[in-house]
C-alpha cells in the first residue's frame, strides 16, 4: 500500500471526473476486435524514401502518387528532438524533393550516435543516390558484419531485409555479384501483401536495392505494388500501427477505472491473448514475429487475470528460452543486442506479477539496480523519463535505494506549469510525460513533496480535450533515433495518472505523515 500523503479533495474530486471522460473516449474508440485504432502520425522518413524510391522505380519518372507525397514534404516539418534525426529526415526530404542534386548523406552522424543499424540504413540509400562520402567496399563489409552475427542469433525479418538490401546496393556499385541467398532471403521475409513487417521503409529500401540492382523483379513488382496500395490519401505513408502494443498500454492504464470493466475490458483482454504468437511470445502488432520487449509488455496487462493463467505456460517457456546465460534478456530475439533497462525493469514487473518462481531474476535485478540512470537517452523505447522510471521502481520498490536515485532526475524534470516534457530535451509540457510521471510518483509519493503530485494532476486535467482526449507528440521510438506520434499511447499514458491518483486516493481518511520527504516542487 502507498504510505498516506494528502490530496486536496476538490482536485481528487476533478480527478473523478476527468478519469470517467478519459474512459468514456477510450470506450467510444474501441474497435469491435477489442483494439484500439492506433494510426501513426506521418513522418518525413517513410514518406520521402517511399517517394524516392517509387521515382527511381519509375526511372526518373513523377506521378500523381510522387507529386502527391512532395507536396506533403514541402510542407512537413523534420524532426527535432535529436540532432540525427533531423538530419536524417531533412536528408531524406531534399533527396525526394530534387533527386537530382544530392547532398553527402548523414552516415558519420548516426555512427557517432551509436545507430549503427540507421548508419546502415542512410548510407545504402545514399550508395544507391550517389550522395558523395559513400564507400561501396565499406557498406558490404559493415553489411556482411552484421550479417555474420546472423550465424550465431537470430535476426528480425525487417533487420535482414535491410542488411541483404544495403549488401545488394553496394555489390551493384562494385559490379561483383551478390551471395545467392541475399535475393532468397528477401523473397522468403516477404510477406503475402508486398511489404516487410508492415514498414515501409524497409520495404522501400528493398526496392530501391533491386531497381538499381536490376535483381529479383517479381519481389520489386511486389514492394511497389505494397507501396502504392499503402500511400494514404494525404500523400504520406505511416509507420505501422501497434495494435498489441497499444491495447497492452490502455488495459494497464484503465483497468480498475469505473466504467471500463464492464464497457471494454474483456474484448481487450481477448485481443491480447489471441495476439499471443505460437511461439508463446507477442509482438507489437499482430501476425509479426514475436519479441522480447513486446512480450514483457502484453504480460505487464495481464497478471490476474483468467487470461494471463491460460496465456501463462508458454510465455513462460518462451521467456525462459530467450533468457540469456547471464540471466538477462536482449529486446528482441538476437543474442548479439545490448539488453536495455527499460526491457529489463518491464520484464522483472511481468514476471513477479505471474507469479513465476521458475525464472530467476536474481541477475535481472542486481543488473537494473546498477543501471546508469544519466545514459538513458540511449536505451529508452519512448522519449518520457517516466516510461522508464515507473517499472523500474515497480521492479525493485519505491523504498530501495537505486528506485529513490531513479526519482530524482523526474522529480527535477518538472516545469512551473505543473507539467512533464514529452522529451528531456523539450521545453514544454506534454501529455504523455506527465501522465507517465504521476504514474511513476503516485507509489513513491512520499518521497516528494506534495504539490509536485497536485500540480501534475492539475496540469492533465486542465489539458484535457473536450472529448476525453489529450493532444500528443512524437514520444516512441523507431526507428532510433526517430520518435512517432501515437495518439492511443498518449490517451494511455495520460489516463493511467488520473486511474492511478483516483484508485490510491480516494479512501484516505488519515492525515497526512509528518516525515519529510526527498524533495519536489
Amino acid at each position: 500500500m502507498t504510505p498516506y500523503v494528502s490530496f486536496p479533495p476538490s482536485l481528487l474530486h476533478n480527478s473523478v471526473l476527468a478519469l470517467g471522460a478519459a474512459v468514456r473516449h477510450a470506450l467510444d474508440a474501441q474497435l469491435a476486435d477489442g483494439s484500439w485504432p492506433s494510426d501513426p502520425e506521418p513522418r518525413i522518413f517513410e514518406t520521402a524514401m517511399a517517394a524516392y524510391t517509387l521515382y527511381r522505380a519509375a526511372d526518373g519518372r513523377t506521378s500523381p502518387q510522387i507529386d502527391g507525397a512532395r507536396a506533403w514534404l514541402q510542407k512537413a516539418s523534420a524532426q527535432t528532438q535529436h540532432p540525427v534525426a533531423h538530419a536524417i529526415e531533412e536528408w531524406l526530404r531534399a533527396l525526394a524533393l530534387t533527386p537530382e542534386s544530392v547532398a553527402m548523406a548523414p552516415v558519420r552522424e548516426c555512427q557517432d550516435a551509436g545507430c549503427s543499424g540507421r548508419a546502415i540504413y542512410i548510407h545504402a540509400v545514399g550508395l544507391a543516390a550517389g550522395a558523395p562520402g559513400t564507400d561501396a567496399a565499406l557498406l558490404r563489409q559493415q553489411a556482411r558484419d552484421e550479417l555474420a552475427k546472423a550465424g550465431r542469433a537470430r535476426l528480425r525479418d525487417s533487420q535482414l531485409a535491410i542488411l541483404r538490401s544495403a549488401e545488394i546496393i553496394a555489390a551493384s556499385q562494385l559490379d561483383a555479384d551478390e551471395p545467392t541467398e541475399a535475393l532468397d532471403n528477401l523473397a522468403a521475409a516477404q510477406s503475402p501483401d508486398g511489404g516487410y513487417n508492415m514498414q515501409p521503409a524497409t520495404t522501400a529500401l528493398v526496392l530501391l536495392a533491386l531497381t538499381v540492382s536490376g535483381k529479383g523483379p517479381q519481389i520489386a513488382a511486389r514492394c511497389r505494388t505494397n507501396l502504392l496500395r499503402e500511400q494514404r490519401s494525404d500523400g504520406t505513408w505511416r509507420l505501422v500501427c501497434n495494435d498489441v502494443w497499444d491495447v497492452g498500454e490502455m488495459l494497464f492504464a484503465l483497468r480498475g477505472a469505473p466504467g471500463f470493466e464492464i464497457g471494454a475490458e474483456r474484448k481487450a483482454l481477448d485481443f491480447l491473448a489471441q495476439a499471443q504468437n505460437p511461439d508463446g511470445g507477442w509482438s507489437y502488432k499482430a501476425g509479426i514475429q514475436s519479441d522480447n520487449v513486446s512480450t514483457a509488455h502484453a504480460l505487464l496487462a495481464l497478471p490476474a487475470t483468467p487470461h494471463g493463467r491460460e496465456v501463462w505456460p508458454r510465455a513462460e517457456a518462451f521467456l525462459r528460452g530467450t533468457q540469456r546465460n547471464d540471466g538477462l534478456w536482449a529486446s528482441w530475439l538476437s543474442a548479439e543486442e545490448p539488453t536495455e533497462p527499460d526491457l529489463i525493469a518491464m520484464m522483472i514487473s511481468a514476471v513477479q506479477g505471474h507469479g513465476s518462481t521458475a525464472i530467476d531474476l536474481g541477475p535481472a535485478r542486481a543488473w537494473l539496480a546498477s543501471a546508469d540512470f544519466q545514459a538513458r537517452e540511449t536505451f529508452r523505447w519512448y522519449s518520457p523519463t517516466g516510461f522508464f522510471t515507473r517499472p523500474a521502481i515497480a521492479a525493485l520498490g519505491a523504498d530501495s535505494p537505486p528506485a529513490r536515485a531513479f526519482l530524482r532526475p523526474l522529480i527535477d524534470e518538472q516545469k512551473p506549469d505543473g507539467g512533464w516534457p514529452d522529451h528531456p530535451r523539450c521545453e514544454h509540457s506534454g501529455a504523455a510525460g506527465t501522465g507517465l510521471a504521476i504514474s511513476t510518483l503516485a507509489p513513491a509519493a512520499h518521497h516528494i513533496l506534495p504539490n509536485a503530485l497536485h500540480k501534475g494532476v492539475d496540469y492533465l486535467i486542465k489539458s484535457q480535450r473536450a472529448d476525453g482526449s489529450w493532444s500528443g507528440s512524437p514520444i516512441a521510438s523507431g526507428p532510433r533515433p526517430l520518435l512517432a506520434e501515437l495518439t492511443t499511447e498518449t490517451h494511455a499514458f495520460a489516463a493511467t495518472a488520473l486511474r492511478d491518483v483516483v484508485l490510491a486516493f480516494s479512501s484516505r481518511k488519515e492525515p497526512a505523515s509528518t516525515d519529510q520527504p526527498a524533495g519536489g516542487r
